[in-house]
């Protein structure tokens, strides 16, 4: 793992060399493959999603914290490409960046009403 063999008759471990982050190599890959938008690519070995609360929109990161954080107002599950990847729901509000899941920040609060994707608890009075 983590490396590639790009042509026929190798006859060594090494194969045709080592696969670089942003990268990765499968087992049996004859070259290394980009890491896809959602994911990061550390060591040339594995591909792993961008965690909650991050997201990857272009290919080739190598790093965890991928593209940037999801923005206010929304939350990104694992994998996630767009920092508005999945709107807070009517009914709760995301007041921070890099929210991981539906809770978003809180609910809101009695007297307040709160629209998809809010990004504050008390901009909609009843």
């Amino acid at each position: 793992r983590g490396r590639g063999g790009g042509e026929p008759g190798l006859t060594s471990r090494e194969c045709s060399g080592r696969c670089f982050a942003g990268s990765y190599c499968p087992i049996a890959s004859p070259l290394p493959s980009a890491c896809e938008p959602g994911y990061y690519c550390p060591n040339g070995e594995k591909r792993w999603e961008c965690p909650a609360g991050r997201y990857g929109s272009v290919p080739q990161l190598a790093s965890p914290s991928c593209s940037g954080a999801a923005k206010a107002g929304f939350f990104t599950p694992p994998g996630s490409t767009s920092p508005m990847q999945m709107p807070c729901p009517g009914g709760t509000y995301g007041e921070t960046d890099g929210l991981t899941d539906a809770t978003c920040t809180d609910r809101c609060p009695a007297g307040w009403y709160c629209p998809t994707a809010s990004t504050n608890a008390t901009a909609f009075a009843c």
